[in-house]
């Protein structure tokens, strides 16, 4: 009877290991795939091991602002790099999604380290259009389909390879599940409201136009559902309680970025990125297709296989079904909100010229229209339709790796316009690029217009240069000088609120000087003058309220989650 016993557990556990290994087969290969994926893309990005900076100096904004991270959390200037002038751009610019470049970068150095970041980025890309797509339609085929489509998009390609547009492309990670979670709310499953405001935060933290750009998206479609259920007063009544909850909960989750962000501009005015003329930088849309023909990234345009998209949306609307149409008709209407079709000249001198130019929109519309050819051909495939659902696919996935491949081939053959030794950007030099390298977005208004001065470290006594030693570290710098008599010190520092000034290991007092930089009254004799970044009082009460309520919004998630796995059991 034992023996009969054994043999029975024995034969059990048997089936549930093969059952289990069955399972875990397929996750291995998807794994698999999407590393090969991810090392191909770094390899189409610098085949040679090297970055290369071409039409602009945005390589070196973005290298140097990951290599400024060091110390972030005691300060958050500086006066290791951006020339030494304290430049406080980790104030104004989101870093908490590209703070784990920083370890890739000390361990193998800002070009390698870089690029195993670019990988990791891209993996996570994979992974997440993956999972969202497996959420929104259970099928495997057509997530996998998704993830790849979507990733080695031509838009994200001019991103990653051209535009250098790194807080952009780490945005697109969060993008999939957002909508995904959004539309779970639209069709009343409320609880995934909280997973909303998280995708968003993330978004936020990543870049702040992409934040704009998916938040009009986002308005819009919420507009839609509105109207979609007038007279529905108890769903209205719903959705509102929850995008309060939205908002207050990202607001929440995000103001220990946009909260010491607006305490610096109320301190002084800064000097940010020039507004555009929305309708100068609108392309009209005949324009923008004919871009879309070739396979340059430079064009920041459609791509040959998403004008194959749109055809295939304007052929096929009329006979998909009500999510279908809506989510068609969203897409088509984004193209034209991309381009001068829209009245952009509405908006000039408004706060919505921040976007800078409505091509940002591209990225969403390459999102709606590739999640409506995958869920067509999703369609086609529960319709029994597998031969020419398959090859639908197969032919997508190659276009779109071959044009993807093409594209970065070309870029390599084309002239940069930074000139050398600054256009190639190799590991065994970058470091000296990145200390001498300064940009002048952030500057206090003042500071910038005497940039000058401040960018020769001139040092200033009484309004006269004084020669001055100088020492620095990433969160401090300090000046050795001797004064014959007393009188105002003005250093080649940047003024920010929080800077703290220490003369002979004292604090005292420092203003801002007309040429807004640091200043203090010295005394006749030798002084060392030390100038630190310091995070404000206020800038410590808000990081407090965003870990405080990424807690909470943890602890909700524990909650749903448990209150949905008895659920499941009882049923």
């Amino acid at each position: 009877m034992c023996d009969t016993e054994l043999r029975i557990v024995s034969g059990r556990g048997h089936l549930l290991i093969v059952k289990n290994k069955n399972r875990l087969m397929p996750v291995l290969l998807v794994q698999l795939l999407f590393i090969v994926l991810s090392v191909g893309y770094v390899l189409a990005m610098a085949p040679h091991g090297t970055l290369v900076a071409r039409d602009s100096y945005d390589a070196y904004f973005h290298l140097t602002r990951i290599q400024a991270l060091n110390g972030i959390f005691q300060s958050p200037v500086n006066f290791d790099l951006w020339n030494h002038v304290g430049n406080g751009t980790a104030m104004f610019y989101p870093w908490l999604t590209v703070l784990p470049a920083l370890p890739l970068f000390n361990l193998f150095g800002a070009v390698h380290g870089f690029l195993v970041f670019l990988g990791l980025v891209t993996y996570a890309t994979l992974i997440s259009s993956y999972l969202s797509f497996r959420h929104y339609r259970k099928g495997q085929w057509a997530a996998l389909l998704f993830s790849v489509l979507y990733t080695f998009s031509f838009i994200r390609a001019s991103n990653v390879l051209y535009r250098w547009g790194v807080g952009e492309y780490i945005a697109m990670i969060f993008i999939p599940p957002l909508f995904v979670a959004f539309r779970d709310v639209l069709l009343e499953h409320w609880s995934a409201w909280v997973w909303v405001a998280v995708w968003f935060s993330l978004i936020v933290y990543s870049h702040v136009l992409s934040a704009v750009v998916v938040g009009v998206c986002l308005f819009l479609l919420f507009l839609g559902a509105l109207v979609g259920h007038i007279g529905q007063w108890q769903y209205w009544r719903r959705l509102w309680q929850y995008a309060v909850a939205f908002l207050a909960t990202a607001a929440c989750l995000t103001v220990a970025f946009w909260g010491p962000l607006l305490e610096q501009q109320r301190y002084q005015p800064i000097q940010g990125p020039s507004p555009f003329d929305l309708s100068k930088s609108a392309h009209p849309l005949g324009s923008l297709l004919g871009q879309s023909l070739t396979i340059d990234v430079r064009s920041y345009s459609l791509g040959f296989f998403l004008v194959v998209v749109c055809v295939g949306i304007l052929l096929t609307i009329w006979f998909t079904d009500t999510e279908g149409r809506i989510l068609g008709g969203f897409t088509l209407f984004l193209l034209l909100f991309s381009t001068s079709v829209f009245p952009w000249a509405a908006f000039k001198d408004t706060p919505v010229s921040i976007i800078q130019y409505p091509a940002r929109f591209l990225g969403m519309f390459s999102f709606f229209a590739l999640a409506y050819t995958v869920r067509g051909l999703a369609q086609l495939f529960e319709h029994q339709h597998h031969v020419l659902a398959s090859l639908g696919g197969w032919a997508a996935v190659l276009s779109v790796l071959v044009l993807f491949g093409l594209s970065a081939r070309a870029l390599w053959h084309t002239q940069t316009l930074i000139p050398q030794p600054w256009a190639t950007i190799a590991n065994d030099t970058v470091a000296d690029h990145l200390r001498q390298f300064n940009q002048r977005d952030y500057f206090p208004a003042n500071a910038f217009k005497h940039y000058q001065s401040i960018e020769s470290h001139d040092v200033l006594l009484d309004g006269k240069r004084v020669k001055a030693s100088e020492v620095f570290t990433s969160d401090h710098m300090t000046w050795r000088l001797s004064s014959k008599k007393s009188g105002q010190l003005d250093l080649p520092v940047l003024n920010y609120k929080g800077t703290q000034v220490l003369l002979d290991n004292r604090r005292t007092i420092g203003v801002e000087s007309p040429r807004g930089t640091v200043q203090l009254t010295v005394p006749k004799g030798r002084h060392d003058v030390t100038v630190c970044g310091a995070y404000t009082a206020f800038s410590r009460v808000a990081q407090l309220i965003s870990l405080l309520v990424a807690g909470l919004v943890l602890w909700i998630i524990k909650k749903q989650s448990q209150a949905t796995t008895v659920e499941t059991h009882t049923r």
